[in-house]
């Protein structure tokens, strides 16, 4: 009986073991996301003023930079990602094991063990691997949700900065040929007031 106590008091702490260190690992990839998403909207901001400030070569220069840094941070965050769902995956198949031998080992000490009793740690054996794998399914979840997020940022800022390349573009093709027309017309303007005063 003290055996079995000992197993369930283990199966509590590992459980709530668990729990806290899928919740901090939770915070901090949200964390991280966070920052990142904010650190690549400022970035986009700064490079979008930028581009509308200058010239369409250095509008080019800076959006294929700017693109580069929001791939390399993604792909950061993602790497970050991968690797914490690594580490707590493996942590709960260690606890699982380990209170899956402890369970064990403890029900065939005790040789006076009932049935009941046995069934009982059995049971409560059941609804701690039931637990590890909802929350390995949620982390998952987590990974998708976040994963999602990354390329959906990234592919609003690569639209963004096309559209900001394509209108600076248009702007300096555009004032080109107001130039043009507008030198054309002079000149001609100048060419017809000298024929009519020769005349």
């Amino acid at each position: 009986m003290v055996a079995l106590h000992g197993a369930s008091m283990v199966v509590i702490v590992v459980v709530v073991v668990v729990v806290v260190v899928v919740v901090v690992v939770v915070v901090v990839v949200v964390v991280v996301v966070i920052s990142d998403i904010s650190c690549r909207c400022s970035t986009s901001s700064s490079s979008s003023t930028s581009s509308s400030s200058s010239n369409s070569s250095s509008s080019i220069s800076s959006s294929r930079s700017s693109g580069g840094s929001s791939r390399s941070s993604s792909s950061s965050v993602v790497v970050v990602v991968v690797v914490v769902v690594v580490v707590v995956v493996v942590v709960e198949v260690v606890v699982v094991v380990v209170v899956i031998g402890v369970v064990v080992e403890d029900v065939i000490a005790a040789a006076v063990v009932p049935v009941v009793l046995v069934v009982v740690v059995l049971l409560l054996v059941i609804v701690v691997v039931v637990v590890i794998i909802i929350i390995v399914v949620v982390v998952e979840v987590v990974v998708v949700v976040v994963v999602v997020v990354v390329v959906v940022v990234v592919v609003v800022k690569v639209v963004v900065v096309v559209v900001v390349v394509v209108v600076v573009v248009v702007v300096v093709v555009v004032v080109v040929v107001v130039v043009r027309v507008v030198v054309l017309r002079t000149s001609l303007v100048a060419e017809i007031v000298i024929v009519v005063s020769a005349q």
